[in-house]
């Protein structure tokens, strides 16, 4: 489990789930104010792969708090991207941003996710839209 310097304001959330670190409802009631809330849940959650789909349903950046085995987990991640926007590809793993699929699924409503996809794949996105530019100019 992962430990994040906390603030005063995340202190009540995090003993929340020190309390209850297996209650899935109040896990995801309370992450809409602090997706930290997952570094404090029971690990075993994150076998339970309909629970994951949810957390990642409702912030797909809460990627950023899940296991590397789910961060390598192209459905999963896939998940994720469609509920951030495309932003949780910062978080997959390295394997998943050098797959095409999965890069192409995270610039579909922005391109900003890009600096986060893996150098080659970067640069093939920037030469295709150099020349999708030069085609419609005008």
């Amino acid at each position: 489990m992962r430990r994040r310097k906390t603030n005063k304001n995340d202190k009540y959330l995090i003993a929340i789930t020190e309390e209850s670190p297996k209650d899935k409802e109040l896990i995801l009631k309370n992450m809409q104010y602090n997706l930290q809330i997952l570094d404090y849940i029971d690990q075993d959650l994150f076998k339970d792969i309909e629970f994951v789909k949810k957390v990642l349903f409702e912030n797909g950046m809460s990627l950023e708090f899940m296991p590397q085995e789910i961060q390598n987990n192209k459905e999963l991640v896939i998940i994720a991207l469609n509920n951030s926007a495309g932003f949780a590809l910062k978080f997959a793993s390295e394997e998943l941003r050098a797959d095409r699929k999965v890069v192409k699924e995270a610039v579909k409503q922005w391109k900003a996710p890009i600096k986060y996809a893996s150098k080659e794949l970067q640069e093939e996105f920037n030469q295709n839209l150099k020349e999708f530019y030069k085609k419609h100019k005008g």
